[in-house]
């Protein structure tokens, strides 16, 4: 357990922020707190609906540390295109550790989708969750101002479930952070560290990060994935798996690479 605790520090580490908080800003009281917790809410149940059709380029690396000394190296780079039309997703295969692909190559099992920038929101917000959120402190984040969140969504309440290959799936509880724009209420970052898997099961802890940013698609600004990491500890083993969303454009048009050539 002593390992277990060690990597859910280490990714609650993670969660901090590199950039230096404002200085000199006041605490929300108690009234401010409930309102900006209101208005995330309502934020992050109204962020489905808000997507825009869109294609982009998805890249993923996936890292692994076999004895968990912080010793990475990358097993596998993969390449998509992302296609988002009506609230569905579609992925078409590009390159594999940058070499071309056969046209229906299929994505790997581990890659991440999209879809779940929106399912952690809907699970978190979701009102049968439960969510216990609080405010605690002023932050920042890619030169935005936020305000930082926390939050627990205990097992008993919580809709996420891991699972080892075709094993059974075992629900976990999770805790977290959440950041906020402070000019324009929108989540820009939402932290999860799982908590309550069983001692015997094989994967021990699992941490994500996912990050959203302001991109421009034909004349208009939208809020949408930017990076995310998922971090699993199986044993000694850590795996990573880094996500990168680049090159957003309308359907249709050509991507900033097929112009550049």
């Amino acid at each position: 357990m002593k390992i277990a605790w060690l990597i859910l520090m280490a990714a609650a580490a993670a969660f901090a922020q590199k950039e230096q908080a404002p200085q000199g800003l006041p605490p929300l009281d108690d009234a401010q707190q409930k309102t900006l917790i209101e208005a995330t809410i309502a934020h992050a149940r109204a962020y489905p609906k808000e997507l825009p059709d869109y294609l982009c380029t998805q890249i993923t690396r996936r890292n692994e540390d076999t004895k968990g000394t912080n010793q990475w190296r990358t097993l596998e780079t993969v390449s998509e295109q992302l296609t988002f039309i009506g609230g569905k997703e579609q992925y078409e295969m590009l390159h594999v550790n940058g070499k071309r692909v056969s046209e229906n190559a299929n994505r790997p099992p581990w890659a991440m989708p999209a879809s779940d920038f929106t399912k952690f929101l809907e699970w978190t917000f979701d009102p049968k969750s439960q969510a216990e959120i609080s405010w605690s402190n002023w932050d920042a984040l890619r030169g935005h101002r936020v305000h930082l969140l926390g939050f627990t969504v205990r097992k008993e309440h919580s809709p996420w479930t891991i699972q080892k290959g075709k094993g059974e799936p075992i629900t976990t509880g999770y805790f977290g952070v959440i950041n906020v724009d402070a000019e324009t209420g929108a989540i820009l970052k939402l932290g999860i560290i799982s908590t309550d898997l069983p001692k015997t099961y094989p994967i021990s802890a699992v941490s994500i990060e996912l990050h959203w940013e302001y991109a421009r698609i034909g004349d208009h600004w939208y809020l949408l994935p930017f990076r995310a990491d998922v971090h699993t500890k199986e044993g000694k083993a850590l795996t990573w798996n880094e996500v990168e969303f680049h090159d957003y454009r309308k359907p249709g048009a050509t991507s900033a690479t097929a112009r550049a050539q």
